[in-house]
């Protein structure tokens, strides 16, 4: 026990160190580490909203961080290996054609919600060989509101090949980055270039539509409303988008064998064909 709390004690003061010395520029990837890394430039498109003292992201509490003075706070996070288009369709929920509507903004998103029931709950006793199941997390932890930075896009559905989305129906999609105040959230992850009018076919996920409502959630109603009406999620950043050949779409209407769209991300050497997305419908039925 005195062993584990030294080792603690020890990577608590590193990251101190290391935070002293990066000053604004912070990076964190998914395990929270903090290194010092260069500022690198990025502009939004959208006008920054303005911070106040009881909605902030949850990265300025942690880090203490003055919200008069500017910060870049980079994110270097690794994502999810994928190695087929069959594995990236079972990941998402949702896989579209679209257009973009030339429309993002930038906003503090509370993305909090509670763990799923095979996450929250185990079995605590067992009695005449049924499990009960009564953890209950305490008072302070039951809720906490996780705000960070998102840039969210609009889009115009065109044609679904999985999912429950409908032709013509506009939707919003989010992605962590982006511009507000004194913050500038840098997605080392995010290198995605698409302007209004483009046609897309994107990956999606959304979110739990019925999530589990534990009863030490405070105002479940409301919680529930805000979880629903969250925008979608892209399937990770590099293999999640492909452009749709602006030749290729206006003569022939609607997409055919032959069409090939190439990843929007220049780290994406994936092509997706006709016979992928055909493929996929079809697993979805």
């Amino acid at each position: 026990m005195i062993k584990c709390l030294l080792t603690l004690i020890a990577i608590s003061l590193v990251s101190l160190l290391f935070f002293v010395a990066c000053g604004d520029v912070i990076s964190e990837n998914d395990d929270n580490e903090i290194a010092t890394t260069q500022p690198q430039d990025f502009t939004t498109a959208t006008q920054p909203l303005n911070i106040d003292s009881t909605r902030v992201p949850y990265w300025v509490e942690r880090w203490d961080l003055d919200v008069n003075e500017e910060h870049n706070i980079e994110i270097r996070a690794s994502e999810r290996p994928f190695h087929s288009f069959d594995e990236l369709a079972f990941r998402a929920t949702d896989i579209v054609r679209v257009k973009a509507l030339g429309e993002e903004r930038v906003e503090l998103i509370n993305t909090w919600q509670p763990p799923p029931r095979e996450h929250a709950y185990a079995p605590a006793q067992t009695v005449q060989g049924q499990d009960f199941y009564a953890f209950i997390p305490p008072e302070e932890e039951r809720y906490r509101e996780r705000y960070d930075i998102f840039t969210v896009y609009r889009f115009r559905v065109l044609e679904v090949f999985q999912g429950t989305l409908q032709p013509g129906q506009e939707i919003e999609v989010r992605r962590r980055g982006g511009q507000l105040d004194n913050f500038t959230l840098v997605n080392h992850n995010w290198n995605n270039d698409f302007t209004a009018d483009d046609e897309l076919v994107l990956f999606l996920r959304g979110g739990d539509r019925n999530p589990y409502m534990p009863s030490w959630v405070p105002n479940p109603e409301e919680t529930l409303r805000r979880i629903q009406s969250m925008p979608m999620v892209f399937v990770g950043s590099r293999r999640s988008i492909y452009r749709m050949l602006p030749t290729d779409s206006e003569a022939l209407g609607i997409m055919a064998q032959s069409v090939v769209m190439e990843g929007v991300n220049p780290n994406n050497d994936w092509v997706l064909t006709m016979d992928d997305l055909t493929r996929i419908a079809q697993a979805a039925r």
